[in-house]
């Protein structure tokens, strides 16, 4: 399954997250933050639906506990994405171009 092969319905958007934690050389996951529960999520948005303010490309901070895990097997291997409704988005990051 291709992510094009996607799109989200009505105001919610698919997001690639960003690693939130290193795991060591013996198998350990550490996370960044020691407050994780709080902390928002960072990820690139890769399929937008009809109706959302967002579009694809952009990187936003959303709430880690108001989304929807999807594992979809890709060319590349299984990856993981979330699915996030407009209204639990925080924040588009805009970078220097």
């Amino acid at each position: 399954m291709k992510i094009e092969d996607i799109q989200p319905v009505g105001a919610r958007f698919l997001i690639l997250p960003y690693e939130s934690a290193t795991k060591s050389t013996a198998g350990l996951v550490m996370e960044h933050s020691s407050n994780v529960s709080a902390a928002p999520v960072r990820g690139t948005i890769v399929a937008a639906g009809d109706e959302s303010q967002f579009s694809k490309g952009q990187e936003v901070l959303y709430t880690r506990y108001s989304t929807y895990k999807c594992t979809i097997i890709t060319p590349d291997g299984e990856k993981e994405f979330i699915l996030v409704e407009d209204e639990d988005c925080l924040a588009i990051i805009k970078t220097k171009k």
